[in-house]
């Protein structure tokens, strides 16, 4: 498959999904967002003491707050994805605290004013929104790449990555770049997926 095609399936996903998303009322982004966080806990019950990267919602993705508030009560220290203020188009994590002061980027994107950013390879979890994700951890990203950038600045990267999204965004495969991360699990309001066994596949 060729990279244009592939551009076009992605696209034609992500417009998909996000019809469905944006469809959404507040009560079901707030079950969502609830639910979420129930089973992290279910799964991760002595996960404390961990560095843990984690966004903050926008364009209906699948709530974080509820997650936040139980990773902080883990003892869990949070980094929020900042844009590099240079124009790199590459993230850095940035401590986060419940009363973190926060600026909109540049996509209207909440994200921390401090500089505090902490290595990424001292982070033990990113949790990464995305637009779709397949049964062997495929992932495709929201669109602007930032994250599959950000992580291939790094060899080795230690932290396990983490999808976070609604059970309807699963699709039967994802097309995929050379570049595109997979995932080593998924978390959605009904269920965890282990991907860490799971062979990749080409699309």
């Amino acid at each position: 498959m060729g990279s244009e095609e592939i551009s076009a399936l992605k696209k034609a996903i992500r417009h998909t999904v996000r019809s469905k998303r944006n469809s959404l009322s507040s009560e079901q982004l707030l079950d969502a967002d609830q639910q979420l966080a129930q089973q992290y806990s279910h799964y991760f019950t002595n996960a404390s003491n961990l560095n843990v990267a984690l966004y903050l919602q926008h364009d209906g993705e699948v709530g974080t707050r509820h997650l936040i508030n139980l990773l902080l009560t883990n003892q869990c220290d949070i980094y929020i994805p900042k844009i590099y203020a240079d124009g790199r188009n590459l993230f850095t994590f940035i401590r986060y605290h419940a009363d973190s002061k926060l600026t909109k980027n540049r996509f209207g994107i909440a994200e921390p004013i401090s500089d505090t950013a902490i290595d990424i390879n001292l982070l033990d979890i990113i949790f990464l929104p995305l637009t779709a994700f397949d049964g062997q951890g495929n992932r495709i990203g929201m669109g602007g790449g930032f994250y599959d950038r950000t992580l291939s600045t790094v060899q080795n990267i230690n932290a396990k990555l983490i999808g976070l999204a609604y059970d309807f965004q699963e699709v039967l495969s994802c097309p995929i770049d050379d570049f595109d991360k997979p995932l080593d699990g998924m978390i959605t309001p009904t269920r965890v997926i282990d991907f860490s066994q799971a062979p990749r596949s080409a699309n």
